[in-house]
């Protein structure tokens, strides 16, 4: 059984004794993914971000990365590969934490 408020699902309440088996895909959203993206900076190993919506917002924070010394690569058609180890200039890695509070 699906509970809704309004014409979107709300939670899932499932009844009986079976075991639960598969994925929900859930839609990228905008306002988390520019902050997983400015999180990126704390990272000293390369990472991994799925689900990646393609907007122009995305795009600027990715080239803002990259000017800041990141390497940024698509790997798939809503995922990219960060490695924020190039930025050296640790006034530029505060720059992006600061967007975290914002």
């Amino acid at each position: 059984m699906i509970a809704t408020r309004g014409n979107r699902p709300s939670s899932f309440i499932v009844d009986g004794g079976h075991a639960l088996e598969g994925t929900i895909a859930v839609g990228g959203a905008k306002n988390s993914v520019l902050k997983i993206l400015a999180a990126s900076v704390l990272y000293e190993k390369p990472l991994t971000i799925t689900n990646v919506p393609l907007i122009e917002d995305v795009f600027r924070m990715i080239e803002l990365l990259e000017h800041a010394g990141a390497t940024v690569e698509r790997v798939g058609e809503h995922e990219f590969r960060i490695d924020a180890s190039g930025i050296r200039n640790q006034k530029s890695r505060n720059v992006f934490v600061a967007l975290l509070c914002w």
